[in-house]
């Protein structure tokens, strides 16, 4: 065995609402599990009668027309913590998002940023996780060497998504490999840029320049990085070469500074979340987070004339079929147990109201 029983049947966290919910949700869910895995849900379910009357909880599926169900709940999810805040009065300090992976803290904490609402994430609001800031250090990269082709296709489907979305991205790849069919792209665009005009400036008004030239939206994101350029120009001078190798070392350190206790959503990863409380959690995307594939290590040395006694092999329905049908069925469960206990440790954070804001499941969650 590879747990330990401890069962915690008082929950003195959440209101009634959300405990006899979650009892009922996770009750009905375990019937996924293999039979083998269902006991570590045996018990479960936790005593409300200590708990406080009330609560609220709002589950809301999405279709996935078009692919659009992460922008549908995004939409969704912005505009219900404008609810909470308004109809029922909570602040924003007191809502958190919690997520499955920092993929979608930055996804979240990036969106509800541009739409004006305060957002606080250690993991999510790393300046590179702007498209805009990345693309600003692609330009940089570029006037420093025109043949830079990683930053010239860095740049290129910045513009596809945004202004040239009507034209082949692979045409696009093989226009910008040389110096005019670049410049072309660009004036397509509605961007023109004379590296020998703008490299005459200092790098702060260099990157004010692209800015306008690029016609980004000011956010948060390009404003602190505004800050970090003009604090290293002040300090280190205006190489673009010198800052662009400072980046390279900041790359993973530089994010937006919200003052300590600042009024703003908090966003985490469920793993961040353990053991917390919060007055109100929203849950998006779940199911669709799951690992699709993954490579399991099996026993071999009965079959392949017994040759290679182990091999690493990627996960697929095809499994099914062969020799490791028994090695990929048990993949599947530790899988789906993984979520679902991800998902159990969420749904147990809020203290007042629960949101789950997912893609419909699949018919077969397995």
């Amino acid at each position: 065995e590879h747990y330990i029983v401890d069962d915690l049947q008082a929950n003195y966290r959440s209101r009634k609402t959300i405990i006899n919910f979650n009892n009922q949700f996770f009750q009905h869910t375990k019937s996924l599990l293999s039979n083998d895995l269902k006991m570590i849900y045996d018990k479960l379910e936790q005593d409300s009668k200590q708990a406080k009357d009330g609560g609220y909880v709002h589950i809301q599926l999405f279709g996935n027309k078009g692919n659009n169900y992460k922008k549908l709940i995004l939409e969704k999810m912005a505009a219900e913590i404008e609810k909470i805040t308004t109809s029922n009065n909570y602040a924003y300090k007191n809502i958190t998002i919690l997520c499955n992976s920092r993929k979608n803290v930055s996804t979240v904490a990036e969106y509800l940023s541009e739409n004006g609402i305060p957002v606080i994430s250690n993991e999510g609001l790393l300046l590179s996780n702007s498209d805009k800031v990345n693309t600003l250090i692609a330009v940089l990269r570029y006037l420093k060497n025109q043949r830079d082709n990683i930053s010239k296709v860095v740049i290129a489907e910045y513009l596809w998504v945004n202004y040239l979305s009507n034209e082949d991205l692979h045409q696009l790849h093989l226009e910008i490999k040389s110096s005019n069919g670049f410049l072309d792209v660009l004036k397509r665009a509605n961007i023109y840029i004379k590296p020998a005009v703008i490299l005459q400036e200092p790098l702060y008004e260099l990157v004010e320049q692209v800015i306008r030239l690029f016609n980004f939206e000011e956010d948060a994101y390009l404003s602190f990085f505004l800050d970090i350029v003009l604090g290293y120009t002040e300090k280190q001078g205006s190489s673009i070469a010198n800052f662009l190798d400072w980046w390279q070392g900041r790359v993973d350190k530089e994010a937006i500074i919200i003052p300590e206790g600042t009024n703003a959503v908090q966003v985490m990863t469920i793993h961040k979340s353990k053991g917390l409380a919060f007055d109100v959690v929203i849950i998006p995307f779940n199911w669709e987070d799951r690992r699709k594939t993954s490579d399991i290590w099996v026993d071999t040395s009965m079959h392949f004339s017994k040759q290679l006694p182990t091999a690493l092999i990627g996960t697929s329905s095809q499994l099914e079929l062969s020799y490791f049908k028994d090695n990929y069925n048990k993949e599947k469960d530790m899988s789906l147990l993984d979520s679902l206990n991800k998902l159990y440790v969420a749904m147990t954070r809020p203290k007042e109201r629960l949101y789950v804001f997912s893609k419909y499941l699949p018919d077969n969650l397995k």
